[in-house]
């Protein structure tokens, strides 16, 4: 099977509805915007299997060429095209398709997400100097590190006391630290963002279309942007909005307007760190040698330095290969803003691409390694220059937070594994040869206990204040 000199083989009427049923009505149902437990439990425990080896079937039929599919979407089903496709300019092949607009409008309408054209540029300019994209340690490193070791010993002494961790102390966790590390801290306790916040991600699950939708999510956003203004103008330099102040960026960026995205991310961090211990739990060897970095890293450099955060090169590769396995954004959508091409085919304007990301990482294409965990193939530079993994996306549409997403969530796990051991239901995880392709964080729980601080830390069995714009830490 070989394209046609102006186009893309098609998928038949049976494969576009069996692909409507194992991977769209799937990941509408369970939620886009915010994760509906039961139904994504039950539709993606049973499909996300079915997905993979349905997809890997296409794309041995079609010998990995691009695929039209439902509603003219073209679908890539191969790395090589996935990566032709995001290394092109965002403002070409852009981020903002129609379902994510959508979605995403009632909250963000000014956000980098919906963005095009020079304006994105800009936006995404100010998002990489925020954020600190490309640069391992956020210049807000000491402060935001401290956020996270206090939330995280307020969690651990109330699951000390119970003797288990569960996702809902996670989840309240990461909100905190979210709240604090976008807007200050005196937002920490200030829940009214976070419940305004999932309202307009509930509306976003319906892509606006329930009755009142409109009226609900403006006013929602309003408040929202209120509470955020108010933060703003405190201007506390070490969280997100208070570096905002002193760039020079003109009205038309709207910056506070990018804060509801960045929050929506912060949320995403919690999955990863529960599926990042309970991997951890279910691999010793992999436990001990995080330990011994964590040993090391304490003991020669400063907590939430950089050099402290770069001796742990180990688990950075634990927490990417956690969100390859599971990764929180499973479809990477794309529109066409012109005429343009793509493998030498001409596409118009207004054509909607779909990247299966999930897929392209569990194919069979990947060989055995695609369902196991293993944590070197980021240290050996392997998972970076390929494009089938993209737990974080790649290219000029990839997200601006991912280096401070990893920072976060390796803070909070040195502070977790510092002070005690964790033991889960590894029937949840699995080991052997094969994860599995569904993981609900949600049902995630794990016995604590506090770890004997008079032995190493990596004695255990092994079975057969700155501000983020002062100067980089």
């Amino acid at each position: 099977m070989t394209a046609t000199p102006n186009n893309w083989p098609t998928m038949n009427g049976w494969e576009k509805i069996a692909t409507l049923m194992v991977h769209t009505v799937p990941s509408v149902a369970g939620g886009t915007l915010m994760v509906r437990p039961r139904a994504r439990s039950i539709l993606h425990w049973l499909t996300d299997p079915a997905m993979v080896s349905y997809f890997d079937g296409l794309r041995r039929k079609y010998h990995g060429l691009p695929l039209w599919g439902p509603g003219g979407t073209l679908y890539l089903l191969s790395s090589s095209d996935a990566h032709e496709m995001l290394s092109q300019p965002a403002t070409v092949f852009s981020p903002a398709s129609a379902e994510k607009r959508a979605m995403a409008e009632g909250m963000q309408p000014d956000g980098l997400l919906l963005s095009g054209g020079e304006l994105r540029d800009r936006r995404r300019e100010l998002n990489d100097e925020v954020l600190d994209y490309h640069h391992p340690v956020p210049r807000a490193a000491s402060s935001d590190a401290a956020i996270v070791a206090f939330e995280v010993g307020e969690v651990l002494d109330s699951a000390l006391v119970t003797g288990r961790l569960s996702w809902p102390s996670v989840k309240r966790m990461f909100d905190r630290i979210g709240r604090q590390v976008c807007l200050g801290r005196a937002a920490r306790d200030d829940e009214e963002v976070t419940e305004l916040l999932t309202a307009l991600r509930r509306e976003g699950n319906w892509f606006g279309r329930l009755p009142g939708a409109r009226r609900r999510s403006d006013r929602c956003r309003r408040r929202l942007e209120d509470r955020i203004g108010a933060y703003a103008t405190r201007a506390d330099s070490r969280s997100l909005v208070g570096s905002m102040s002193d760039l020079p960026v003109d009205g038309s960026v709207r910056p506070l307007g990018q804060v509801p995205h960045w929050l929506m991310a912060t949320a995403l961090l919690g999955p990863v760190t529960m599926r990042a211990l309970a991997l951890l739990d279910s691999y010793p060897r992999s436990l001990v040698r995080v330990l011994d970095d964590l040993e090391t890293a304490d003991r020669f450099h400063r907590r939430g330095s950089k050099d402290h955060f770069l001796a742990q090169p180990y688990l950075t590769a634990v927490i990417c290969d956690a969100a390859r396995l599971w990764p929180m954004v499973a479809n990477l959508s794309r529109v066409t803003t012109e005429d343009t091409s793509l493998g030498g085919v001409e596409l118009e304007s207004g054509t909607s691409i779909m990247v299966p990301a999930h897929f392209l990482a569990r194919s069979q294409a990947r060989g055995e390694e695609a369902n196991r965990f293993v944590p070197e193939r980021w240290l050996s530079g392997e998972a970076q220059d390929n494009w089938a993994y993209l737990p974080f996306s790649k290219g000029p549409g990839s997200c601006p937070g991912r280096d401070l997403g990893i920072f976060l969530i390796q803070e909070a796990l040195n502070s977790f594994l510092r002070r005690a051991t964790f033991r889960g239901r590894r029937s949840v995880v699995g080991t052997g040869e094969g994860l599995p392709k569904f993981n609900a964080f949600w049902n995630l729980a794990f016995t604590v206990s506090e770890r004997v601080t008079t032995q190493s830390l990596t004695d255990i069995p092994v079975p057969a204040a700155v501000g983020r714009g002062k100067e980089r830490s």
